[in-house]
């Protein structure tokens, strides 16, 4: 019966899906509100990570209206419908999360072009962004032509192009590599200013705010290995492996809306006692410049 049936779209699914949007909203509003205080433009990073929200968002919407369709909990509709919306639910939600995740990483390299303005490292930041832009690009290609016909994905009825186990280990662990090769992006620029060694750590561990995002996607990768083996697992039951799937759908929603708060924690300084970080950082990086210009 559907009242014995576990839903993937549990309660706590839900709320976090409601919640954590609205942090990462709040950061949203308050960079721009930084750059007000400070005299300064909105830049391309900044519409970048609105529009990373708005992507972000619209997952959440996704997740209440499938809520609303199959019941959260347990399933509220007829049993041969279940899997048909279930698995339509789960063809649309990746597009959302891939988006998102390729959008907060090139918000992220842009701030960090705006920052660290040197020759050299535009270059480097615009080949990252060419990177992660075709990787972002490739995953949805592959999802969206994963089988044959693309409608296979919700009604079953076609084959598959590809190992979807092997595809979805494959997506979650990259994405984790290039949150990693952001990250680190401006460690060597840091590391070259004229600034004391304690200003440098601190600096540095503002921008690596982002290495909680990391933490949260080497989670989704566990719980995905972890889901993929359940499949062919007997002693698992139907149950347990919603449970682990609810876990998932969590912390793809953590993953997401941390990224956008770590993304913007740097540019708050302004609101903050000591005046703006990413305004000190540029004018730091280009005294850095200016200085190797007349030495050369």
């Amino acid at each position: 019966s559907t009242a014995s049936s576990p839903s993937l779209l549990t309660t706590s699914v839900v709320i976090v899906s409601a919640i954590f949007p609205l942090l990462a909203l709040l950061s949203v509003i308050l960079r721009p509100k930084a750059r007000q205080i400070s005299q300064q433009p909105l830049r391309a990073d900044n519409w970048w990570i609105a529009g990373t929200w708005i992507v972000t968002l619209a997952f959440s919407i996704l997740t209440w209206v499938f809520s609303s369709m199959l019941g959260v909990n347990n399933y509220k509709i007829d049993p041969s419908m279940v899997r048909l919306e279930a698995l339509r639910c789960v063809f649309i939600g990746p597009f959302f999360v891939d988006i998102s995740n390729t959008s907060v990483k090139i918000s992220t390299i842009l701030l960090y072009k705006r920052i660290f303005s040197t020759p050299k490292f535009i270059i480097t930041a615009w080949a990252a962004i060419g990177l992660v832009a075709g990787w972002g690009l490739a995953i949805s290609l592959v999802q969206i032509f994963e089988t044959d016909p693309i409608s296979a994905a919700w009604t079953e009825r076609g084959s598959f192009n590809i190992n979807t186990t092997a595809f979805s280990l494959a997506q979650a662990g990259t994405s984790i590599c290039l949150d990693v090769l952001v990250l680190c992006l401006p460690l060597p620029v840091l590391g070259q200013l004229h600034m004391p060694t304690e200003r440098k750590i601190a600096v540095g561990v503002i921008l690596w705010l982002g290495a909680f995002c990391v933490v949260a996607a080497i989670v989704r990768l566990v719980l995905i290995y972890q889901g993929n083996s359940m499949i062919v697992d007997s002693t698992f039951t139907e149950r347990k492996r919603m449970a682990i799937e609810a876990k998932l759908y969590i912390f793809v929603i953590i993953e997401l809306n941390c990224s956008i708060i770590a993304a913007c924690l740097p540019c708050l300084g302004p609101l903050l006692p000591g005046g703006p970080i990413s305004g000190f950082l540029t004018r730091r990086a280009r005294f850095f410049l200016s200085m190797k210009s007349r030495s050369s």
